[in-house]
């Protein structure tokens, strides 16, 4: 099983699986959102990048990531 870099920087800096979020909205991110628990794609990605994400958030236009993010962290 090939290992990826959000899961290599995770081990290398101790941070947990469930610690680590995830956010794209194109081709290039599906890899990434496929293999992270807390995966986001961006309300106006790709139809594949939105099935491939485990949530759906507002578009690039907006604030989404950064409200994730907050989110995410005050919870």
């Amino acid at each position: 099983m090939p290992i990826f870099p959000s899961k290599l920087l995770g081990e290398e800096w101790g941070i947990k699986d469930d610690e680590i979020a995830t956010f794209g909205d194109s081709g290039n991110d599906l890899e990434m959102l496929q293999h992270t628990t807390h995966s986001y794609a961006m309300q106006n990605a790709q139809e594949n990048v939105k099935h491939a994400a485990n949530t759906i958030i507002g578009s690039n236009d907006s604030e989404a990531v950064l409200d994730t993010i907050e989110s995410f962290i005050l919870d």
